[in-house]
């Protein structure tokens, strides 16, 4: 049964975002034959405007979290 989890928290200086699944997980190391989808380009140039880190862990299927500065604070 495959499961998708997305979690998001809001701390004191920024957003938190992690989205997760269950699956076999992803090679470690990305090449750009293998894993450069635009889906996955488009969420990297997003993250990069908002001037925000990603970051991926391969631990019982794939992970990526996400984390953006707030403005507001």
């Amino acid at each position: 049964k495959c499961l998708v989890q997305v979690d998001a928290k809001l701390s004191d200086s920024s957003y938190l975002i992690s989205i997760s699944d269950n699956g076999s997980g992803m090679k470690q190391k990305r090449t750009e034959k293998n894993e450069n989808t635009l889906g996955l380009v488009l969420v990297e140039i997003l993250v990069n405007q908002l001037k925000g880190k990603i970051d991926r862990k391969i631990e019982n299927g794939t992970r990526y979290e996400i984390e953006i500065e707030r403005e507001d604070k």
